[in-house]
């Protein structure tokens, strides 16, 4: 079968590298043709506009995403610049892909964009359409305006509704979306990991992290690696759980690994809560360096709010630290009860709240059978989601 993956941000994006090239690698693994269509933050100085990740699978960059990101700092387009930006990515990603013969048109996201331009390849091709939603997109983005939210929110439920068939990745979902759309085919497939998150960095790998990061060997290190988007990751209520562990902890460090448009905002915070000597914000770091940056934590965290976004999504995170050994705290929205199903429900903090949330990090950071217990539990649980298994039966489904 011949595969055209419309995918509506770039290979170093946490969808594009964490699951829609993963998506595509393991189906061309198991023989199928692959062409991937995608889109770039940065499209005006992106280099790499074609290139084969194997024989089966080809990406072509095309045009400019929704958003803009250079460096660490991810910015907005007005809406009348946002207008035109859309338009030319529906038009890029329609002309290219209606020369590329295909079985099956693999829309990412339920995005405006990619949507369009799939669903009208789909019905000019004669050939079945899916839709990958990751997320539920009309809680898990930041808007300029409640019209612009609202817009967002009736074309993801229409679109989800127009397609062939629905992949998700949570519960919570996959029931969403049965009720927008009662005949609507749903299949649930999770997040995962690819089989090289399961090779572990060389202990000198870390300590050269270590060194360059100035993080002494004594100091013990709580760990958040993603993107700095507050709408999805709230990441200063953990700036301010931080402030309360270092009153009892005092020998520990907080990394914040990755960049988004809270970049700069968070670095203000800490300054001004008085933990910024005790921060390293590392900015964007290459996905292939990322399994590093996990090995050097002793914790790492998902903060969290009790709203829709967390109950959405099972966060790409969770698998990459079970997969690098590491133990990982989150609150036990949605899916995630799922996941730690097993373990004791008071190990985990309640969602929105600063308090629960340094007291359960100090604990896993002073109580050896919890910190291990996590590991465990993880390194149990990820043999069950890696990719290759996750898309095995897919296509027949």
């Amino acid at each position: 079968m011949h595969i055209l993956y419309l995918i509506p941000q770039d290979a170093e994006s946490p969808y594009g590298n964490g699951r829609a090239l993963p998506i595509a690698t393991a189906l061309s693994e198991q023989g199928h043709q692959v062409t991937v269509l995608m889109l770039h933050a940065n499209y005006a100085a992106c280099e790499q506009r074609q290139y084969a990740l194997n024989d089966n699978l080809h990406v072509r960059v095309v045009a400019q995403s929704h958003v803009k990101k250079i460096g660490n700092q991810k910015s907005y387009f007005n809406p009348v610049q946002l207008i035109w930006v859309i338009f030319m990515a529906i038009w890029q990603l329609y002309w290219v892909g209606r020369s590329i013969q295909a079985d099956l048109i693999l829309i990412g996201k339920a995005q405006p964009q990619c949507g369009i331009a799939g669903l009208r390849l789909a019905r000019q091709k004669g050939i079945a359409c899916w839709l990958d939603a990751d997320d539920y997109e009309a809680a898990s983005n930041r808007f300029s305006s409640a019209i612009q939210q609202w817009a967002l929110a009736v074309f993801e439920r229409a679109l989800c509704c127009r397609v062939d068939q629905v992949l998700t990745n949570t519960d919570f979902m996959v029931e969403k979306i049965a009720n927008w759309c009662a005949a609507q085919t749903v299949q649930k497939l999770p997040n995962g990991i690819t089989q090289d998150w399961l090779i572990p960095p060389t202990e000198l790998d870390t300590q050269q992290l270590r060194q360059t990061l100035k993080i002494s060997l004594q100091s013990q290190v709580i760990g958040f690696i993603g993107s700095l988007s507050s709408p999805s990751h709230p990441v200063e209520l953990l700036l301010d759980a931080f402030q309360q562990v270092l009153k009892t902890q005092p020998n520990t460090g907080l990394l914040i690994v990755g960049g988004g448009e809270d970049w700069q905002p968070l670095q203000d915070h800490a300054q001004q809560i008085g933990i910024a000597d005790a921060c390293h914000f590392t900015g964007k770091v290459a996905p292939i360096e990322v399994k590093k940056y996990y090995a050097l934590c002793d914790v790492c965290i998902e903060p969290l709010l009790a709203d829709d976004a967390a109950l959405s999504r099972a966060p790409l995170k969770l698998f990459e630290a079970w997969a690098t050994n590491v133990p990982f705290l989150t609150s036990l929205v949605g899916e995630r009860a799922q996941l730690y199903a097993g373990l004791p429900i008071d190990w985990f903090p309640e969602p929105d709240d600063v308090n629960a949330l340094a007291n359960k990090i100090e604990a896993v950071l002073t109580t050896p059978q919890i910190a291990t217990a996590l590991q465990q539990h993880g390194k149990e649980q990820i043999q069950r989601f890696t990719w290759d298994t996750l898309v095995q039966g897919l296509l027949s489904a």
